[in-house]
């Protein structure tokens, strides 16, 4: 392996947050730098070897010298595959659950951790659930009917393997994984998964409905983040509030890249800036109903007022 591929394989960023907080929008910025490649999102990378896929969490225990081996040397691949020196952005939303694993794996990774009001990320889940044939309240948009769901699962997965986040030796893993739920949704028509897999979720969606679900995965991934988060120092960890992100996207731009030292910052933050949306700040008041609403405030109470989340009235 030469220096360089050294360098950028064991040098990532790793671009946390619960999904629909914004990793993406972010993800597509950086990877605008011409220091930075975004690798999208790499599950059944960062699954190699886990006890089970049931759920994302892992601890740093379970990076051992076969797991990390394999994950660094698919970083290298990568890494080995640009034709100059560059640093991969890894967006994986459910590394939220395990970021003490993720940096017993890469010691010398910078981490930005995207954290999004917990009612503007809930009713974007919503949304999410709606499309994929689920009966949640609230939201916006139509469902998609059960074959719209099931290619647009397929051709997602067939995206992933294209670009090279689900390596062929990962498929088998993969189609096990994947292969009852699109029978499910090819049956009855509605997905039953919510993204990242939360220890404890589907008991709680089952007694309790979907609204406490989704608060407890919002916190769980939220929490942890930010509690294995902080342990960094902050020349390794940046924290980042969607609202600030689209509102603010100059001025959050120029903080994130002075935190990854880019030299020439400006594509980031000018794609940014041009591309950030802030009317989906407050989105919410229309897509959730106000038992919805009410709910959440009252499931996710401290954990809004110790992150100092302003939440309109």
């Amino acid at each position: 392996m030469s220096e360089q591929v050294c360098l950028s394989a064991t040098q990532p960023v790793l671009l946390i947050g619960a999904g629909r907080s914004g990793t993406n929008l972010i993800a597509m910025a950086l990877g605008h730098s011409e220091e930075l490649f975004n690798v999208y999102e790499q599950r059944y990378v960062w699954t190699k070897g886990i006890r089970s896929m049931k759920t994302d969490v892992r601890g740093p225990e379970e990076a051992t010298d076969e797991v990390a081996g394999y994950i660094r040397a698919h970083f290298e691949r990568q890494a080995g595959a640009q034709t100059k020196q560059v640093r991969l952005v890894d967006k994986t939303p459910s590394n939220a659950l395990r970021l003490a694993f993720c940096l017993r794996v890469f010691p010398k990774a910078k981490v930005i951790n995207v954290i999004r009001n917990p009612l503007d990320n809930i009713a974007s889940r919503i949304v999410e659930l709606q499309k994929a044939g689920q009966e949640v309240g609230g939201g916006d948009g139509a469902p998609a009917s059960r074959g719209q769901v099931l290619l647009g699962r397929i051709n997602h997965a067939r995206d992933l393997i294209k670009r090279g986040n689900i390596p062929l030796d990962r498929i088998p893993a993969a189609v096990f994984d994947q292969a009852p739920e699109k029978v499910r949704i090819a049956l009855f028509g509605g997905s039953t998964r919510y993204a990242e897999r939360v220890p404890g979720l589907r008991e709680i969606v089952m007694a309790h409905g979907p609204i406490a679900g989704l608060c407890h995965q919002w916190r769980e991934l939220v929490m942890t983040s930010v509690r294995d988060g902080r342990k960094l120092g902050d020349d390794r960890y940046f924290e980042v509030f969607y609202d600030d992100v689209v509102q603010k996207p100059e001025e959050t731009g120029r903080m994130m890249t002075d935190f990854l030292e880019l030299g020439r910052p400006e594509p980031v933050i000018d794609w940014l800036s041009n591309n950030a949306i802030p009317e989906t700040v407050g989105n919410w008041r229309r897509r959730l109903t106000p038992v919805q609403r009410l709910e959440i405030i009252e499931r996710l109470d401290s954990d809004i007022h110790f992150l100092n989340i302003q939440i309109p009235k």
